[in-house]
């Protein structure tokens, strides 16, 4: 199950990253990309062992709590950027 926690954790970071890297077409560095991935993988792999079988399954996986932590992940790290932008802070 530890496994499968994982490969679920990639899968998920992945796919965000690539959809808020592309959607809201950020031209950031190769780093704050790989770092926006880091933390929404570690998030989701959090998620998947901190928070109980919740929702439907896939293959054996119970995938909604880490999609969703994910997703607040993801959206709260889009705030910050934002906030960091508009107070002068960070020069994209």
């Amino acid at each position: 199950m530890f496994v499968w926690d994982l490969i679920l954790a990639l899968i998920l970071g992945a796919v965000l990253t690539a959809v808020f890297a592309f959607g809201f077409r950020r031209r950031g560095s190769g780093a704050s990309v790989l770092l926006f991935f880091l933390l929404v993988f570690l998030g989701t792999w959090a998620a998947s062992l901190w928070i109980g079988p919740v929702g439907p399954t896939l293959l054996g996986l119970y995938w909604l709590p880490p999609l969703m932590v994910g997703l607040v992940i993801a959206l709260l790290l889009l705030v910050l950027l934002a906030v960091f932008i508009l107070i002068g802070y960070l020069l994209v």
